[in-house]
């Protein structure tokens, strides 16, 4: 099923393949702020973002942008590769 979302430069279509491409990466930045002993809140602070989105972010309310999910990893001292597949 695909739910549509809004974003400020229009809507955002966020199909299941999307989110099963995200849920992966986004458990990892969450267990790696645990890991780290960070609040979600703290993790907003350090960002600059807006309060309360990492939460958004790690409960899949919203999907982050590349920049902001690049911005995430780097705060988290995360690097994020990609791999060819097997």
């Amino acid at each position: 099923m695909n739910e549509t979302l809004r974003h400020p430069r229009g809507t955002v279509e966020r199909s299941e393949s999307t989110t099963a491409f995200f849920h992966p990466l986004l458990e990892q930045l969450k267990q790696r702020r645990i890991e780290l002993g960070l609040t979600q809140m703290e993790v907003d602070g350090k960002l600059g973002v807006a309060d309360r989105l990492v939460a958004k972010w790690e409960c899949g309310l919203r999907i982050p942008t590349m920049y902001s999910f690049a911005l995430w990893a780097e705060g988290l001292e995360m690097d994020v590769t990609l791999q060819p597949k097997d």
